[in-house]
């Protein structure tokens, strides 16, 4: 799915990548809808794992920003494809109420969240208007640098917009309104 796209591949190439016959694929997931729930759970759950979780023990904002983003971008360039499918999925199923609707939804949900917890961590004093804001930011930035890697050759890598991402939060989250 994230080499040909959801819409391009098949049970039958399915079938073949993993080696199981296609009867057992939709007895296992029912269809391919059911593959992708299975394997966006799956990417995510590895995906986010691997991620800091932020804690009133952290470092403080600034330094618990750069570590996360620092940790996102490991995991961006050691495993692509969860967010390349995802973004993919994004763009192609948009508005459309189907499982890979929901799952991209979901996936972006769960996003949001981490980044909405860091922030609230990192600046208890932002109102949660602010916060919102500041995640949403964060995520375009994240999602634009990443689409940027894999379209162009950027004279920048994703790691330093990533490290230069972090300061410009906390440049945000310290201004006043």
């Amino acid at each position: 799915m994230s080499e040909r796209g959801f819409a391009a591949a098949s049970i039958s190439q399915l079938s073949k990548a993993c080696g199981l016959p296609a009867s057992s694929i939709y007895w296992h997931f029912g269809s391919k809808d059911g593959v992708l729930a299975a394997v966006m759970d799956r990417g995510a759950a590895r995906f986010f794992a691997d991620l800091p979780r932020v804690s009133n023990d952290n470092e403080p904002g600034p330094q618990a920003i750069a570590a996360f983003f620092d940790a996102l971008a490991d995991r961006l360039d050691q495993h692509p494809d969860f967010l390349r499918l995802l973004m993919t999925l994004g763009l192609t199923h948009h508005g459309d109420e189907d499982t890979a609707s929901s799952q991209v939804q979901h996936n972006r949900d769960i996003a949001r969240s981490r980044l909405d917890e860091l922030l609230q961590v990192a600046y208890p004093h932002l109102p949660p208007a602010r916060v919102t804001a500041l995640t949403a930011f964060a995520l375009a930035t994240i999602d634009g640098a990443f689409l940027n890697q894999q379209i162009d050759r950027p004279t920048v890598a994703l790691r330093d917009i990533l490290a230069t991402l972090a300061p410009a939060i906390d440049h945000l989250a310290n201004r006043s309104s």
